[in-house]
């Protein structure tokens, strides 16, 4: 019998004429999605722009009306969280009610949330560079369909933010592993996501990387598979293999040589290379369809 395995995208998946890459499988699903890649493409966190920080609202407000999501002011931000800690937010239906009612041109901050989950058709939405983040599709006991947005930073995959999430979303909204569908966006894979042997008990529990983890060829460094490790936690999560879809493995794809080459942003790429003017944010966005 066939083994069934993940769908590695080794190539970037625009959004026509856009630079817009999307997840083929979510895009399938109705799921509105995007990430800004694409060349000459503009940072889209404010705080690298503090003088200019309505330019880049502006910019944000643009990607989402390019995708199809609706207005920035009814998003939900993501941002990261102290480490060894794994905050997991739903945003319910009275949530996006108050939220909707705070007058804003711009998006809802959770402060300290790695994962956000809701049923509602709200923008989720994370500002990254080199962290993979993942969308987790599913249906809830009652048939309503649901959504998730994981920002997986290596400290997450390294927390297991993924098993937390499935079974947040098993045991709270009745979902079923088998019927899960994710996709992971494009982030810093191998050979560039590296942490100093000597520091290594600083970063990363050794056990919870066993098998995505080797020496460089000098000795001296760790290199981190994060993507293998991602799939593969979902997998013990009890997700099918032939229902994950992820960009990876190839430089096609990766933030760290993408953002050489100007069509992405990738932190790791700005301080190894000593241009602190090219660090920014790529954005992330993820909504279930619009209620007509």
């Amino acid at each position: 019998m066939k083994i069934k395995k993940p769908n590695i995208l080794k190539r970037l998946m625009f959004q026509k004429g856009q630079k817009i890459i999307t997840l083929p499988s979510m895009k399938k699903l109705g799921i509105i999605n995007g990430m800004s890649i694409g060349k000459g493409v503009k940072n889209m966190a404010e705080r690298f722009e503090p003088n200019n920080i309505d330019d880049v609202r502006q910019r944000n407000s643009d990607f989402l009306t390019a995708i199809g999501a609706s207005s920035l002011s009814l998003g939900f931000l993501m941002t990261k969280t102290i480490r060894g800690q794994s905050p997991i937010v739903d945003i319910s239906k009275d949530m996006v009610k108050e939220y909707k009612q705070k007058t804003k041109d711009f998006e809802n901050v959770l402060e300290n949330t790695e994962a956000m989950i809701t049923t509602e058709p709200v923008p989720l939405i994370a500002k990254l560079a080199d962290c993979f983040s993942a969308v987790i599709y599913s249906k809830t006991g009652k048939g309503k369909k649901i959504l998730a947005l994981l920002h997986l930073s290596r400290d997450q995959v390294d927390n297991l933010l993924i098993g937390k999430v499935i079974e947040h979303l098993t045991i709270k909204f009745n979902c079923n592993q088998n019927e899960m569908v994710i996709g992971i966006f494009p982030g810093m894979g191998k050979p560039y996501h590296t942490i100093s042997l000597k520091d290594k008990d600083k970063f990363i529990i050794e056990k919870n990387w066993k098998g995505f983890m080797e020496k460089s060829g000098d000795g001296k460094k760790i290199i981190l598979d994060s993507l293998g490790n991602i799939i593969n936690q979902f997998e013990k999560s009890g997700i099918r293999p032939e229902n994950i879809e992820a960009y990876g493995y190839s430089d096609e794809v990766d933030t760290f040589t993408l953002a050489r080459k100007g069509f992405a942003f990738s932190n790791r790429y700005s301080t190894s290379t000593s241009q602190p003017e090219k660090n920014g944010r790529n954005l992330v966005v993820v909504q279930l369809p619009k209620i007509v």
